[in-house]
Formats: structure tokens, C-alpha cells, sequence
């Protein structure tokens, strides 16, 4: 069972963590656990079964952009509970969160090595991907670690960036696509199908009354929206699993204002509707873009629309079985 520490527990506890031994470590924000973290995480589990020591990871909270750039929103591919969920799947032994702080953010790469790395975590083998860089002004980098490490009997695996169609997988490209609407893309990168969370609220009822009855959802501001647009997506919620349509924007048919977050659930009886509504926790994940979010004419307009749209989607599930 992964162990979870802050940083300023790890002085309590270096005997229960088996610290004295040595262990494998990797370090890193692990934004959306995408398939490049995969593959580095996978690395260190590998050589920490061969050399029978401990895996750890070290990792950071809340998001370095959040503290340095204060006066800017960052949101993110997964809240914490999820990122390390998603890191402990690969059998972790310890998960070390550090608080980031403006006191943290202004460590020199050194100090930050030294302090922490080696006195308070003493790895036998540290495996990091090749663009990590780490200390004041992210000003260490993998040549810099490997200048510092030569004399310390501290084997460094570094992992290639991974690529796919060209592009290198970085959590600052899956969001840019999230941003751009781009889901089936980034679902790619990601290795799965890009999620968010929230609670249900209570909407006007337009979709009701032109027939297509819609949920509204109070997202989660810590996560990533993606951009608007009409979305095939998939609702999951306390063992109620059903394909639905996501329509992200302002409605500009019915001249809204506000950007809202609203679902139409496909082939779903009323009774298991009536307990969804009951949910505290909705999780709405988006699988393909289907259109962007326009303003029709008329009502009848878009009442076709949506009736287009769920043939669609139903060609594309019908593709997925096959």
C-alpha cells in the first residue's frame, strides 16, 4: 500500500520508509499522468523491483505557475486526489507531496538537491524525463544534475521525451488542445479519455422544453474546461455509466450570457435519471468534438441540429463497437 507524506513529515518517518536502505526516486509535477509520465513511472517500478528497494515519488502542490504567476488562472489536467491515485497505479511504495510555496519557489537548484534529494530522501537511482528542471528559475537541468551526481554514488536514468505524430507529449500540449477543443487528440497524449468534475445544479429547463432534456453541472475551477463546443462525452457517477452529448458555451440561440457546462444522457430510463439527480460527484468525460457552438436563427433550427448531432454520435459508438 503507497505511503503518503508531506515534506516536513519525512524526518518522523525516514525509518518506516526504509530511507537508510536506498530507494528509487522520480520526481515531477505529473500533470495529467500522460503517457510520457507513464513511461518514466514505469522505468522507476522496473528498476525497483530489480534492485529491490523502494520506489518514491516526489511530487508538488499546488502547480509551481500558481504561486510565480499569482495574478493568472492555472488550471489543471487533475486535482490532486486523482494525480496520485493515477501515480499510486503503478505501485508505488511512497508518494512525497511538497507543499509549493514562494518560500519553495525560491530554493537554489543546489540547496534543493542537497536539502532535500539526498539528506532527506537518499536515492540509490533517480529517473527523471530529459526535460526536467528544478530550483530557482528552474535554472537546474539535466546537465547541471548530472555535474552534481558524479561524485555521489547516485545512478540517474534519464527517459527521452516521448513523441506521437511529431508532437512531444508535454502536459502544457494536452492542455493547449483541451483549451483549443481538440479532446480526441489530447485523449491520445493522455492515454485516456480527458475528465472533469462537479455537481449538479439547477439549470432554466430549455432543453426540456424543446425536447432534449439537459443536466447542468457546476464544474470544479481547479480543472481544465475545454473550449466551447458540442461534445460526444460519457457520464460517471456512483455505478451510473451512460454516453451523453456536452454542450459547453453561452447558448447563443437563447442569448445567454454565461458560459455553462450542460449534458443530454442517450437511451437512459427516467427512474435512473431521478437517482443521478441525487449524486454529489458527477465525472463528465469527453471523448470527440462534434461541433462548435453556434447561434441558429430559430429554435426548429437547432432542435434539427441536435437531432443531427445524435445520429452522429451514434455512428461513432456504432464504429467503436466494431
Amino acid at each position: 500500500m503507497t505511503k503518503i507524506f508531506k515534506l516536513e513529515n519525512l524526518s518522523k518517518n525516514n525509518k518506516n520508509l526504509y530511507y537508510k536502505n536506498g530507494n528509487v526516486l522520480t520526481i515531477g509535477f505529473f500533470d495529467g499522468v500522460h503517457i510520457g509520465h507513464k513511461k518514466i513511472l514505469s522505468i522507476g517500478k522496473k528498476i525497483s523491483l530489480e534492485t529491490k528497494i523502494p520506489f518514491i515519488v516526489l511530487t508538488f502542490h499546488p502547480h509551481p505557475n500558481e504561486i510565480i504567476f499569482k495574478n493568472k488562472k492555472f488550471p489543471l489536467l487533475t486535482s490532486l486526489e486523482d494525480r496520485l491515485k493515477s501515480i499510486m497505479n503503478f505501485n508505488v511504495d511512497v508518494i512525497i507531496v511538497i507543499p509549493f510555496t514562494k518560500e519553495f519557489s525560491m530554493m537554489a537548484k543546489d540547496e534543493f538537491l542537497n536539502e532535500i534529494v539526498i539528506k532527506k530522501i537518499n536515492p540509490k537511482t533517480i529517473v527523471i524525463g530529459e526535460d526536467f528542471k528544478f530550483g530557482y528559475k528552474a535554472k537546474g537541468n539535466i546537465n547541471f544534475l548530472i555535474k552534481y551526481l558524479e561524485d555521489k554514488k547516485i545512478v540517474l536514468k534519464i527517459v527521452p521525451l516521448v513523441k506521437i505524430d511529431k508532437d512531444i507529449i508535454s502536459s502544457t500540449l494536452i492542455r493547449e488542445l483541451i483549451k483549443k477543443g481538440k479532446v480526441s487528440k489530447a485523449n491520445n497524449l493522455l492515454g485516456r479519455n480527458y475528465g472533469i468534475f462537479g455537481s449538479i445544479i439547477k439549470g432554466e429547463g430549455m432543453g426540456r422544453i424543446i425536447g432534449f432534456p439537459t443536466i447542468n453541472m457546476k464544474t470544479s475551477k481547479e480543472l481544465l474546461l475545454p473550449g466551447d463546443g458540442v461534445y460526444l462525452g460519457k457520464i460517471k457517477s456512483d455505478g451510473f455509466r451512460k454516453y451523453c452529448l456536452i454542450n459547453i458555451g453561452i447558448r447563443p440561440t437563447f442569448n445567454g450570457k454565461k458560459r455553462t457546462v450542460e449534458f443530454h444522457i442517450l437511451d437512459t430510463e427516467k427512474e435512473k435519471v431521478k437517482g443521478l439527480m441525487k449524486s454529489k460527484i458527477l465525472r463528465l468525460y469527453f471523448i470527440n468534438k462534434l461541433r462548435n457552438e453556434i447561434k441558429f436563427e430559430s429554435v426548429e433550427k437547432l432542435v434539427n441540429q441536435i437531432k443531427k448531432d445524435i445520429k452522429e454520435v451514434r455512428k461513432i459508438l456504432k464504429s467503436k463497437k466494431n
